[in-house]
C-alpha cells in the first residue's frame, strides 16, 4: 500500500487465454466486491459520480464494454449486506483487461480511499450466458 491506497496487482499469467464459451463469447468480467467499510461509510455519491466515470474514461477505449453497479441491501432477516457494492466490469477479452490494467490500474486503485476505507475483493470471470 502506498499513501493508504492499495497497490494494483494482477496475478493472471501473461498471455492468459480464456476458451470460447457456448455462443462463441470470450467476454471477460471482473467482479469488484466492496465489503462494508472498516471505519466511516461508503461514499456512494463519489463512487457513482466520480470514480465510475473515471474508470469509464480511462478504460472505455481499451476494451471496457460495460459497467454494472449493484448496491447491497439488507436481507429478509434484517442483516446488512455482505458487500455494500458489487460492480461488474465487462471487457472484450482478458488481454484487453490486462492492457487496460497495465495502463491505468494504479491510478484507478489509488482513488479507492476517496470512497471507502476497505479494499475491494476482485474476482475474474468468464461470461457463460
Amino acid at each position: 500500500m502506498q499513501n493508504g491506497a492499495p497497490t494494483f496487482c494482477l496475478n493472471l499469467p501473461p498471455g492468459t487465454e480464456l476458451p470460447a464459451t457456448e455462443g462463441g463469447t470470450d467476454m471477460f468480467v471482473i467482479s469488484v466486491f466492496y465489503p462494508p467499510p472498516e471505519s466511516g461509510s461508503f461514499d456512494f455519491a463519489y463512487y457513482t459520480g466520480t470514480h465510475t466515470p473515471m474508470v469509464q474514461r480511462l478504460w472505455g477505449g481499451l476494451g471496457l464494454q460495460e459497467i454494472r453497479i449493484l448496491k447491497g441491501i439488507n436481507g429478509p432477516d434484517g442483516n446488512g449486506p455482505t458487500y455494500v457494492v458489487v460492480t461488474s466490469l465487462t471487457f472484450e477479452s482478458a488481454e484487453a483487461f490486462q492492457a487496460a490494467a497495465a495502463q491505468h490500474g494504479t491510478e484507478i486503485f489509488a482513488d479507492i480511499p476517496n470512497f471507502t476505507s476497505t479494499p475491494p475483493v476482485l474476482q475474474f470471470n468468464q461470461r457463460l450466458g
